[in-house]
Parts: structure tokens; C-alpha cells; sequence
């Protein structure tokens, strides 16, 4: 083997070596990538489901509120017609 070939050797290693390492870093981006893709998307997903209970939560609340409301009255037209019976 003459210096020249040698040299064409090391070269062609070194350079599969660089386009080796060069895929083998893109891939590392890619998967980080797809991993701050899935991130966010669970994330959206999470904020989603707690605004659907909040918004649930505030209607049942509201209801709820209603219902209190409703048995005051009731109670106070109930007070009312015990108080007039006895006149």
C-alpha cells in the first residue's frame, strides 16, 4: 500500500465517520423534536380537560346556587302561608 492510498483510507473513514455522526445527531434533533410535539400536545390536551370540569363545575355550581335559591323562596311562601292561615 502505497501513502497515497493510505491516506485515501483514512480519509474515506473519516468521512463516513462524519456522515455517520452527522445523521446520528440530526436523528437525536428529530427525536427531541417529536418528543416537545408530544409534549405540547398532551399539555393542550391537559388544559382542555381542566376547562371542560371548570366550565362543568361552574354550571353545576350555578345550578346548584338555583336549587338554594329556589328552596329559600319556597320556604319564605311556606312561612308566609303559615302566618296568614292562623289570621
Amino acid at each position: 500500500m502505497s501513502i497515497i492510498n493510505i491516506q485515501r483510507k483514512k480519509n474515506e473513514w473519516w468521512v463516513d465517520f462524519i456522515q455517520f455522526d452527522i445523521k446520528w445527531i440530526n436523528w437525536k434533533i428529530e427525536t427531541i423534536f417529536s418528543w416537545f410535539d408530544i409534549s405540547y400536545n398532551n399539555l393542550n390536551t391537559s388544559i382542555k380537560i381542566q376547562q371542560n370540569f371548570l366550565n362543568r363545575f361552574d354550571y353545576n355550581l350555578c345550578k346548584v346556587k338555583f336549587y338554594k335559591e329556589y328552596v329559600e323562596k319556597v320556604e319564605e311562601e311556606r312561612k308566609l302561608f303559615e302566618k296568614h292561615q292562623w289570621i
